[in-house]
């Protein structure tokens, strides 16, 4: 579903509010072009992230760290990043046997990250991992503005080669 977005109206009269001011302390075409140029921006971004939002919508949870030309963080990034300071196992326990694959790959990360620091791991969280790392099934992810469809198995690859660099 495709839909035009538009700032609401709070964002519309700060914008106004803040393009009166600047004008009206305005004594040069310069400094008059260069406000000019920054609600541009303001309002591009706002458009940008808009349609970040609707990339998110027709992808779903995505897996990955920055998402979008804004580099956010999709939401089950901020929640596992979470589930990981706190080194809560209960909590990415029920994320791996979660029905939505996407929050598995964020587990099976959050686990072997966890892992690595030391954190002792249960076998029948392995035995989950390890079913994941041969699965054919397929997960939205996202890399920067890139946003695409891979295999289970393929991404927990490369978090693996990650976790062992660090």
């Amino acid at each position: 579903m495709q839909r035009t977005v538009f700032l609401n109206q709070s964002q519309r009269l700060v914008t106004l509010i803040y393009v009166t001011i600047a004008f009206h302390h305005l004594n040069t075409k310069a400094k008059m072009i260069r406000i000019l140029a920054l609600v541009l921006f303001v309002v591009q971004l706002a458009h940008t992230n808009a349609q970040i939002a609707t990339i998110n919508e027709q992808f779903g949870d995505v897996y990955g760290t920055m998402c979008g030309i804004a580099g956010l963080a999709p939401p089950s990034r901020i929640l596992i990043e979470e589930l990981i300071s706190e080194k809560n196992i209960d909590a990415i326990d029920q994320w791996l046997k979660s029905p939505l694959s996407v929050r598995n790959v964020y587990a099976a990360e959050a686990v072997l990250r966890l892992r690595d620091k030391g954190v002792e791991i249960p076998s029948e969280i392995m035995d989950i991992i390890e079913g994941l790392q041969v699965s054919d099934r397929q997960i939205s992810t996202c890399n920067g503005c890139i946003y695409s469809k891979r295999k289970i198995s393929a991404v927990l690859k490369e978090i693996q080669k990650l976790t062992e660099i660090r």
